[in-house]
């Protein structure tokens, strides 16, 4: 079955209603918000999926140029360089074409190649709220970077980062995907970073030389899942090195925390399922959680009901 699309550049314009009538300015602002909110999310959908006006999806991975690679120290928030155009990937004869903007990554490939297409598709996408392009980014199934050598990225809007692996522990990641504060007028916070995601791998924490910045940081506010995810190492849901830090809401399923604390700092709304090890307002099937929060207004329930969830790859 198709998505059906629906144009994002097209507006309807309300025949005119006289005063009193129908909603209210500020209900129809908050209506207006809301339906705006649900056509990005589409697009992002559709995207993701191939549907629609979005870039066409991609095949395997082919590499960025250098020129936009970043190294391992990136700023907190969106005040980078706006980077050129994240360069397609390029099929590979005899394997499936999935498109200009899926990037298939496999152990084999050079960690140089690798870590110059991500760092340059987080260029594009850390500020990139409102654009058009969708990044899915699979790793096949292996290890990733080393304790030398660690893999580390930071995921920006529109892009979705999964192991094709049965298992998360069929794709290790030595290193960090990691999510940072976005700063506007000197105020730094969590509160606009929606719309990316990551599962189904293990991720062992490595990442020499980011000082404050150490840990596997996923600072997000809402409609940016883990699902998954195995962490080994300290992770937090705050980005608590630029402030005022602020963050809210998000979803974390069937994952694990070793060898961790994971901090909840300023996160709100978020709902923790069947997790091991990790803490947030609402506990479904969480272990390791609920007695341990000293929150009045958290909630827990110790067993999660029979349910069905989305497709891990």
């Amino acid at each position: 079955m198709r998505l059906r699309h629906i144009p994002t550049g097209a507006t309807a314009t309300p025949a005119a209603r006289p005063r009193g009538q129908g909603l209210s300015g500020r209900r129809r602002r908050l209506l207006r918000g809301s339906v705006l909110t649900v056509a990005a999310l589409l697009g992002t959908l559709g995207g993701a999926a191939g549907y629609g006006a979005a870039p066409a999806l991609a095949g395997p991975m082919h590499a960025a140029d250098p020129a936009h690679a970043a190294g391992p120290a990136r700023a907190a928030g969106p005040a980078r360089a706006a980077a050129a155009a994240v360069k397609p990937a390029v099929r590979v004869a005899g394997e499936p074409n999935f498109g200009s903007n899926v990037y298939v990554f496999t152990p084999s490939m050079p960690q140089s190649q690798i870590q110059a297409t991500v760092d340059s598709i987080a260029s594009q996408q850390v500020s990139n709220q409102l654009g058009t392009q969708r990044y899915p980014l699979r790793l096949e199934p292996g290890t990733y970077g080393s304790s030398a050598q660690p893999l580390n990225f930071q995921v920006g809007y529109y892009t979705a980062v999964a192991g094709l692996g049965l298992n998360p522990g069929d794709v290790v990641i030595n290193g960090s995907v990691y999510v940072r504060n976005q700063c506007f007028s000197g105020s730094c916070t969590a509160l606009v970073n929606f719309w990316r995601s990551l599962s189904n791998l293990t991720i062992k924490v490595t990442t020499p030389g980011f000082g404050c910045y150490n840990g596997e940081f996923w600072p997000v506010s809402q409609a940016a899942p883990m699902r998954r995810v195995r962490v080994d190492g300290f992770a937090t849901l705050m980005d608590y090195c630029t402030g005022p830090s602020y963050a809210s809401g998000g979803f974390i399923a069937d994952s694990e925390f070793d060898h961790s604390v994971v901090v909840n700092g300023s996160q709100q709304q978020w709902v923790t399922r069947n997790t091991s090890s990790t803490r947030g307002p609402t506990a479904c099937g969480t272990r390791c959680s609920p007695a341990s929060w000293a929150h009045p207004h958290s909630a827990s329930r110790a067993a999660t009901s029979t349910r069905r969830s989305r497709p891990a790859r």
